[in-house]
This record gives structure tokens, sequence and C-alpha cells, in this order.
């Protein structure tokens, strides 16, 4: 068994029965090595030994909420800070948008270059993302006037002395605020304060 392990080590190019050099595909840095002296190797694809990255080409990716993806458009500049105040923020391009959305939290991946090698970025760190959304018929409304029903948003609109569903589309829902951003709302159009009190009705 020994002389078969020697002569496999042989064909791969080993050195000694001690170590074998590997040869990486691309120029840059090995930031995470997956496996450990003693541990079993072999050649499934699946078993990452040694990860590595050229760190002049970096790639930024954002999780965004499925119901904030229609702002997100490939090409669209945006702004890049990082949680250190010492660094200004960076402008990136959004290159690629997954088609793949995690059914857990219900988010998407979305990819974005740096427009400059910026020295502040590390890999595994986090950053905040600030995009620049269209506000144009864009409305800002109460959250108890906006319902979401049968995977759709929508306001009740009043017309005469009654009022009728209008479907709208959702720009902004920050947790934290008691309002919301919606378009797709008439301007001068008087809506429900309450929509969940006429859906019941």
């Amino acid at each position: 068994m020994v002389q078969g392990y020697s002569q496999k080590l042989n064909y791969y190019g080993a050195s000694s029965g001690q170590s074998l050099t590997l040869h990486s595909p691309i120029n840059g840095v090995v930031y995470e090595v997956g496996t450990h002296l003693g541990e079993k190797v072999t050649n499934d694809a699946s078993q990452i030994l040694i990860k590595i990255a050229n760190p002049h080409k970096k790639v930024i990716v954002a999780t965004v909420y499925e119901k904030d993806l229609s702002s997100f458009i490939i090409g669209k500049e945006v702004e890049i800070k990082t949680d250190s105040d010492a660094f200004e923020p960076i402008k990136g391009t959004i290159t690629y948008i997954s088609d793949v959305l995690d059914p857990e939290n219900k988010t998407n991946k979305v990819y974005i270059k740096p427009s400059v090698d910026a020295a502040q970025l590390r890999i595994n760190m986090f950053a905040s993302i600030t995009l620049n959304a269209d506000i144009k018929n864009v409305f800002r409304i109460p959250k108890k006037s906006l319902l979401f029903k049968e995977g759709k948003f929508l306001v009740f609109i009043q017309n005469g002395n009654q009022f009728s569903p209008l479907n709208v589309t959702l720009v902004s829902d920050d947790p934290k605020n008691d309002f919301s951003l919606i378009k797709g709302l008439p301007e001068n159009t008087k809506i429900a304060l309450e929509a969940i009190a006429l859906e019941k009705q």
C-alpha cells in the first residue's frame, strides 16, 4: 500500500511523501483553507481545499428583500459605504441579479462591481448600499392604508361616496416607520385611511 501511494504521489508531482505542490488556476491570495493536516483528500470537485481570490477584482454581494428588488436594475449606479467612518463612500454598478430567491427570508442576491479598486473593501466584510430610486410618482402613505392580498398590494381610492380597490407597487417599507412608499397612485387621489376595514365590508 505504501508503495502504491508513493507511486501515486510521484504521478502527481509530489516532491516527497510529506508534501504536494498544488498549482493555482488564477493569480491571487489565499483567503480560506478548507482542510487541515492529516485530513484525507480526494478528487471530488465538491471538496474545497483552498479558496483563492484576486484582490484587484472585487464584487459586492447585496442581500435585497423581494419587495425592494424592483428598484435594482442592471447598470444602475449605487453608493457603497463600509461600517468604518474612516472611509468615504464609493460608487458601484449593478452587474447581475440572481434568479434564485432565498425561500427562508425572501431575499435575492444582487452583485455590484465597485467603480474603483477600493482598498477599504475586504473579503467577508459588511457594507451598506444606497440606491437612488426614481421618485417620480412615488407617494408616502400610512401603512394601514396599504393592503396585501393574493400576492398584490392595493389601496382603496375614493370614487364619490364609495371606495374601490386599486393595485399599486410597493417601493419601500421600512419596519421602523409607520409609512410606506408606493407607486401607481394617480395624483390628487383620496385613499382610505384603513384598508383592512374596507376589505372586511
